[in-house]
């Protein structure tokens, strides 16, 4: 490994998740086969693109109106850069960033999810969501460890075990033993 290792926010995930997949992804560029995900994409770039239309107007979002959060989406002039998957803020906790860099951060956070509507009468090429917003409160005191965690493992000669609930590992170690039989 380099001397400077490039952590994105995926590649902590991925320690939390499966070390095993860490290291296998970040030292021998083997990654797990995945599907693209245009529609989430889509939804992800929608949802990003109402968000920055209430950041521009500094106005709280109905959504924060409605379940009575008193915000409105931070604004900042390093916005897009953080966004970016190969710059700006790398690590699992955004927050975590934040407090680092000197800005006041709260206690809680927010996640937003949408379900798309699978039983609609009807599609006419448009498709409907059940909208979610979690409260989750926020905690970085561990995330510091675990960035420092998944540099030693990934400069460390050490090849984990698989994680017993990673879905590639099992599907690997299933699909093994069955070849074998």
């Amino acid at each position: 490994m380099p001397d400077i290792i490039k952590l994105s926010r995926s590649t902590v995930e991925k320690y939390l998740s499966c070390p095993r997949c860490c290291v296998l992804d970040k030292k021998y560029q083997i990654k797990p086969p995945s599907l693209p995900f245009t529609l989430n994409i889509a939804v992800d770039n929608l949802c990003k693109n109402e968000f920055d239309y209430y950041r521009k107007i500094q106005e709280p979002h109905p959504l924060f109106i409605e379940n009575g959060i008193d915000a409105v989406p931070f604004k900042h002039k390093d916005l897009e850069r953080w966004r970016s998957n190969f710059q700006g803020i790398r690590y699992k906790s955004i927050e975590h960033k934040f407090k680092k860099n000197g800005f006041q951060v709260a206690k809680e956070a927010y996640l937003l999810y949408f379900n798309g509507k699978k039983n609609e009468e009807l599609f006419n090429n448009q498709l409907n969501f059940d909208v979610h917003l979690i409260k989750l409160d926020c905690s970085t005191s561990w995330v510091e460890n675990k960035i420092i965690d998944t540099v030693n493992l990934l400069r460390s000669d050490n090849f984990p075990k698989p994680s017993l609930d990673c879905e590639y590992c099992n599907y690997l170690k299933k699909r093994w033993q069955l070849s074998i039989t």
